[in-house]
């Protein structure tokens, strides 16, 4: 039998943990009682019946990868939302310790990005266009003569104004973590714009792609 602590729990580890908190979290966003979540499961044809949904809930029961891709499915959500919960930078996967915030071990989940510094580096570059891209259109919405969208876009800008900063300072940290002989030097993984060097500059906390560099030693650019 598996060892339990006092309350009646399973000795979860932080991933299992996460799932059971998540599998929760889902249910109730979705307003499905246990009856219509274990009813989705079992139309799916991987049943779990409505007491075995609570034992998950309750840390008493585990949560195979066959549950957890079923029970993904049954809420409408990826297998990475259930494993990872982004509201909480204590949310590490089991295994994973170190300098990784919530999001990037998503990304990491996800395939978007592996563990190491350049490459998270790398991931949240992207990230960082695509919310400068946001940031310009949110912009062009301000002079919108519709009162409310308008006041919708400040208020959006202003949540991706503030995520840019804070990308931009993450990007940072991690860069100072690249060898010191690259220091300068990024590749983004991005088959459009994989021969772009990308330069960070540590004092204003700019990224930004420059097709005119040479790459370090090779003459391309």
């Amino acid at each position: 039998m598996a060892p339990k602590n006092a309350d009646g729990e399973l000795e979860l580890g932080p991933t299992g943990k996460v799932v059971a908190a998540q599998v929760a979290r889902k249910r109730k966003e979705r307003a499905l009682s246990y009856a219509e979540l274990s009813k989705r499961l079992t139309e799916l044809g991987s049943p779990i019946p409505t007491l075995g949904l609570r034992r998950i809930e309750a840390r008493a029961r585990r949560v195979s990868v066959d549950d957890l891709l079923a029970l993904s499915a049954a809420l409408g959500v990826s297998p990475a939302e259930l494993l990872i919960d982004v509201s909480d930078e204590e949310s590490l996967p089991t295994g994973v310790a170190g300098d990784i915030t919530a999001i990037e071990a998503l990304a990491w989940i996800r395939g978007e990005t592996d563990l190491s510094a350049r490459s998270r580096s790398s991931y949240l570059i992207r990230v960082y266009y695509q919310l400068e891209a946001e940031s310009q259109k949110l912009s062009s919405m301000l002079e919108s003569k519709n009162r409310k969208a308008a006041a919708w876009a400040e208020r959006r800008l202003d949540r991706i104004s503030k995520r840019i900063e804070e990308v931009e300072e993450r990007i940072s940290e991690l860069r100072m973590q690249e060898d010191a002989e690259d220091d300068d030097y990024l590749v983004v993984p991005d088959p459009r714009i994989a021969a772009w060097p990308v330069m960070h500059d540590e004092i204003t906390g700019e990224v930004s792609f420059v097709k005119d560099v040479e790459g370090p030693g090779d003459g391309t650019t």
